[in-house]
């Protein structure tokens, strides 16, 4: 549920922010590089927070632990064995 929220309001905020540089009126040839890459970056790392916060919260309840998720399960079990 907490993922689910975090990621609602994370999609919402891009959005507005996406609508924002969209609907402004195009300056330089340096604004729109800034533009592009300050909307990229914010959607990787938003993508990237919820997958984090999935594996995390899937290794805590024993439900999923993959291959490639290894050491991050082991690692979260021992923080919480301490």
């Amino acid at each position: 549920m907490k993922l689910a929220l975090n990621f609602v309001f994370c999609i919402i905020f891009l959005s507005f922010k996406t609508f924002y540089y969209a609907f402004r009126k195009p300056g330089s040839l340096g604004f729109a590089v800034y533009r592009t890459w300050d909307l990229l970056v914010s959607w990787f790392f938003c993508f990237l927070a919820a997958a984090l916060y999935l594996v995390q919260e899937l290794c805590l309840t024993q439900k999923f632990c993959s291959f490639l998720s290894v050491f991050i399960c082991h690692r979260t079990a021992y923080k919480r064995a301490q």
